[in-house]
């Protein structure tokens, strides 16, 4: 189940692709990475003088913003919950889709989403 887009390949069918195009969820991820991603950044660089040891901010938002992406991935592929390396993967191809349908801003934010996923997946942070 795989689909070629501009030589890129991802784990969608067509149908996913267009099912993509009218995602509720997949508006909401994207509205709400633009809306918080500064703040979110900013509350993971915090004081190491300071007796805190985490920054409330980012994993209060990390939780949130990770269930919503997991329920995203699971509207796609139901009964399956994937680990961080999975959803990497899926937001890479949310990426793809977007630069097939020509919608940059969204192309980038997906790619942006990836990134922090994945600093958090190497810092095992998550």
């Amino acid at each position: 189940m795989s689909v070629k887009l501009n030589g890129v390949r991802v784990n969608r069918t067509e149908f996913m692709i267009w099912q993509y195009q009218n995602s509720i969820t997949k508006r909401k991820i994207l509205q709400t990475w633009r809306k918080n991603k500064q703040k979110f950044l900013q509350s993971l660089i915090w004081d190491k003088s300071n007796d805190n040891q985490s920054p409330p901010y980012a994993i209060q938002f990390y939780k949130s913003f990770k269930a919503l992406l997991f329920q995203s991935y699971q509207e796609e592929f139901p009964d399956t919950e994937p680990d961080l390396s999975e959803l990497c993967d899926w937001l890479s191809d949310n990426a793809t889709i977007c630069n097939f349908i020509e919608h940059k801003r969204d192309e980038q934010t997906w790619l942006d989403i990836r990134k922090a996923a994945k600093i958090l997946l190497d810092g095992r942070l998550h």
